[in-house]
């Protein structure tokens, strides 16, 4: 006999890995958590630009595909990288496969910044649909404050 025969009791059982398909769905909660941190960096310039252009040309303008894809998609990545991590997780134990892999450590490690992301993108889109009212508020209102009285610009049309 062995020795690890020996030392093992009756509870202890043989370590059972996870599956090669578990360990590779394991990998999408990092995918999608760096999508969700992208999406959410790529939000900021498009809002400044954004918030650039209504300044220069002083009237209040639509939100653009790209804001709307970047405040939401960011969202739906980072709850999709929370909810894949938590359903491998309860799979996982379902099955007896308690046995750490590298998968498995790494989307431990990556679904911290999944939920991060998922409070950095919700202010991101409920900024996003803010902002949207304030256009379908004000749209027809100039944004600058010296437009606000005609002809205080010269050459500007009121209420442009």
């Amino acid at each position: 006999m062995d020795e690890t025969a020996l030392r093992r009791t009756e509870n202890d059982s043989p370590a059972v890995l996870p599956s090669r398909a578990w360990r590779r769905a394991a990998l999408g909660v990092p995918l999608l958590a760096v999508a969700a941190c992208v999406f959410f960096a790529l939000c900021i310039p498009v809002s400044d630009g954004r918030t650039d252009r209504m300044s220069t040309e002083c009237r209040w303008l639509p939100l653009s595909w790209d804001y709307w894809l970047f405040g939401y998609g960011g969202l739906a990545a980072a709850v999709g990288a929370v909810a894949l991590h938590i359903g491998l997780r309860r799979y996982a134990r379902a099955r007896g496969w308690l046995h750490p892999t590298w998968q498995r450590g790494l989307a431990d490690s990556f679904a911290v910044l999944g939920w991060l992301a998922v409070l950095l993108t919700a202010v991101a889109a409920v900024l996003t649909t803010s902002e949207q009212s304030d256009y379908a508020a004000h749209h027809d209102e100039p944004v600058c404050e010296g437009m606000a009285f005609p002809g205080a610009v010269p050459g500007a049309a009121p209420g442009r």
